[in-house]
């Protein structure tokens, strides 16, 4: 670290005393700091002066980071605040305690393993779910890459670093041989100069995904143009070259998100993700400390078992899944179907839907009968039951008996259990 690096731990930034020094990227230095009002950690990222030189940045950087702050969605790094330290531009946003994915699949490289094929969807899953919110809003990527992406301890997948690549491109059109991007992950669009847009971020991601489930990137070179130009010129190399066992179905997907042209990829990343909900429920999941996934998976006999070998049948208007963030498991829910969540108790009459009891559902915060998720053909809602320790939507304690209509990714807390509701059209 140097010395200017050091100088700024113990010092204060605006109203953020900084605390630590946490790395040095292409694009900034990046601090741990508090914020003693508020009582809260949170990252500072301080862009490298030589930014600063190009006529009217700053102005650009504070259109910029309001734009990112106006982006609220538990799988991206929120921004809270941003001013200027010397002439020098920085960000403040929430600090992930945990590491990146590019140390996890490293990690796994170092061990000789592969990243589960069922941890890696979830990855994906939830990068895409943050990226449509944000494509929603006409807000790209441009960097998507495993560096970007953040696994807090708890489980959650946070994306992060959105918008810096624009911001750094500036107005003028990039021109060849001037990339926007990482070139190990950038799309062909962007390897030729042009602007990075939601297709961009799309091909980006299915590299990602190529990486996670083979261990290896699908171009390599020795210098940066040169894999750069690879992903504009060079055929698909099937993943299934270096991991015969991987189904064809998830090849498919890494093919059709990493096709060449814009036309021939998935058209949002929305299409992207119900053909990874439809091929979730073939995924083999792995067992938690007492149960797997099949034990919580049976329903009354009301409704079939939505058990992880059952797949979706392909008229359903709505493909549901509910992502245990504390567990990592994946729940996959018919439509037409009402569903009690909840525990076992000796002699109690009615059994839930949804029996968290192997899960040590007492220790959440989990009431016998806690809430209630309807799936329609259009709407998914979720009711309080009753419960002792409530129903949570971002900070807000759900009325008892009354319906809640679900959004594509919200995080419902039922006690401490976070749930994620990934919602399909």
């Amino acid at each position: 670290m140097t010395e200017r690096q050091e100088g700024l731990v113990g010092k204060t930034l605006g109203k953020y005393d900084v605390l630590e020094y946490l790395g040095y990227g292409a694009v900034a230095q990046v601090y741990k700091a508090y914020h003693p009002v508020l009582d809260r950690n949170v990252a500072i990222k301080l862009l490298h002066p030589h930014f600063t030189r190009e006529e009217d940045f700053v102005e650009r950087f504070k259109i910029e980071a309001r734009n990112l702050a106006s982006l609220r969605h538990p799988n991206i790094v929120q921004v809270y605040d941003f001013d200027i330290y010397g002439k020098r531009p920085y960000m403040v946003m929430e600090y992930i305690n945990g590491p990146t994915l590019k140390h996890l699949i490293e990690d796994a490289r170092k061990r000789q393993v592969r990243v589960p094929l069922g941890a890696s969807i979830r990855m994906i899953q939830n990068i895409g779910v943050g990226l449509s919110y944000a494509h929603g809003r006409n807000i790209a990527h441009r960097d998507i890459k495993p560096s970007n992406v953040l696994i807090e301890r708890s489980g959650r997948v946070v994306l992060a670093d959105f918008g810096l690549a624009r911001l750094l491109s500036g107005k003028k059109q990039t021109v060849p041989g001037t990339l926007t991007g990482t070139p190990a992950y950038i799309s062909p669009e962007q390897a030729m100069g042009k602007s990075g847009e939601g297709a961009s971020d799309i091909y980006s991601l299915g590299v990602v995904f190529y990486e996670l489930v083979t261990g290896q990137l699908p171009y390599d070179a020795e210098h940066q143009l040169a894999i750069a130009m690879k992903h504009v010129n060079e055929p698909f190399p099937s993943p299934r070259l270096i991991y015969p066992e991987l189904p064809d179905q998830i090849a498919q997907i890494i093919q059709k998100a990493m096709a060449k042209t814009k036309e021939e990829r998935y058209q949002s990343i929305d299409l992207l993700l119900q053909d990874l909900v439809k091929f979730q429920p073939t995924i083999k999941t792995a067992r938690l400390q007492n149960s797997s996934l099949i034990d919580i998976a049976n329903v009354s006999t009301k409704q079939e078992s939505t058990g992880a070998t059952t797949r979706l049948p392909s008229d359903e208007r709505t493909q549901v899944s509910v992502y245990f963030i504390d567990t990592g498991q994946i729940l996959n829910l018919k439509t037409q179907a009402e569903y009690t969540i909840g525990r076992k108790y000796k002699g109690q009459p009615l059994i839930p839907d949804i029996d968290l009891t192997p899960f040590k559902g007492y220790e959440w915060g989990i009431s016998r009968l806690h809430a209630k998720v309807v799936v329609g053909d259009e709407d998914v809602s979720i009711s309080d039951l009753g419960s002792s320790n409530g129903t949570w939507h971002s900070g807000r304690k759900l009325r008892v008996n009354t319906p809640y209509k679900l959004n594509h990714g919200d995080i419902i807390l039922l006690g401490k259990l976070r749930l994620q509701f990934l919602i399909y059209k």
